[in-house]
């Protein structure tokens, strides 16, 4: 796909390719490096709602195919765009794998003798089941043990329900309440809400954020 660039002002233009012509001469490392361990993916990370709306989807980011960047684009941001556009199941070490490219944000499944523990749950639900479900897919039907939340961003927390836990009782739901408590939601948006269809984005990852037009 061949980007226009004729809105790029000729300073732009300049600043650009002089930073092309600064990068450091591309190895492919950083990309061999982005591809070890794949096991699999879906078509395009295509994730949609009951309803058929969608969720997200990465064929909107086919631009990236392009190599070169195009001059309104820095040359090191459009790089990064393009390794975050790789996307599916990956195995990080023995044990331990990880979804990328499904959300802006990763989920990763450490399998256990009992199960499997999913560290962070995505941005929401659709993401992290489907996330669950491509995981299962290539690893077999673990059950889910328990879900980690590495800290409070709604990336990490946002699709748990997606992530169905065996049934237990809560404890705490049986604690009486200071008077006035109110059990708090916070809301969260699917992250396609962000943009993945949005004229001028080049990368939906929560690493990198830019706009070629």
């Amino acid at each position: 796909m061949n980007l226009p660039t004729a809105c790029a002002h000729a300073r732009t233009v300049d600043f650009q390719r002089l930073a092309a012509r600064q990068q450091p001469a591309e190895d492919g490392e950083d990309f061999a490096d982005a591809r070890r361990g794949f096991i699999g993916s879906i078509p395009d990370a295509a994730i949609a709602r009951a309803d058929g709306a969608p969720v997200w989807n990465l064929a909107a980011y086919g631009f990236l195919a392009q190599e070169r960047a195009p001059d309104t684009v820095h040359p090191a941001l459009w790089r990064q765009a393009r390794l975050n556009h790789l996307h599916g199941l990956f195995q990080v070490t023995a044990r331990i794998f990880q979804v990328r490219g499904l959300d802006i944000a990763n989920i990763t499944f450490i399998e256990t003798e009992h199960g499997v523990v999913a560290f962070d749950a995505l941005t929401c639900r659709q993401t992290a089941a489907a996330a669950l479900a491509l995981y299962r897919r290539h690893r077999g039907e673990r059950p889910l043990l328990a879900v980690i939340y590495s800290h409070s961003h709604v990336d990490h927390f946002g699709g748990v329900a997606g992530l169905p836990l065996p049934a237990r009782r809560d404890r705490a739901a049986d604690e009486p309440r200071p008077e006035g408590r109110r059990d708090r939601r916070a809301p969260a948006a699917a992250p396609g809400a962000l943009g993945p269809l949005a004229r001028g984005r080049i990368s939906n990852a929560a690493s990198s954020a830019g706009w070629p037009r």
